[in-house]
């Protein structure tokens, strides 16, 4: 599996008010010229696989259950 980029919020970005961090990932999986995406019931839209990132887990093990749990 090959990082792309991993994004974080700016270091000015202002959290003052109420703020909630939440450390997740995604997958862009090609297969030739298709692009897998996960229809959502809860939102009635498609997204790229991946979810929330339990505490101590690894991305790359985090990415693995939410790939599993989607099919």
């Amino acid at each position: 599996m090959q990082l792309l980029t991993q994004i974080f919020h700016k270091p000015d970005l202002s959290l003052r008010g109420k703020t909630v961090t939440r450390e997740a990932v995604w997958a862009i999986i090609l297969h030739g010229d298709q692009m897998l995406m996960v229809y959502s019931t809860l939102n009635g839209d498609y997204k790229f696989p991946g979810g929330g990132v339990k505490r101590d887990e690894a991305h790359a093990i985090a990415l693995q259950r939410e790939f599993d749990s989607s099919a």
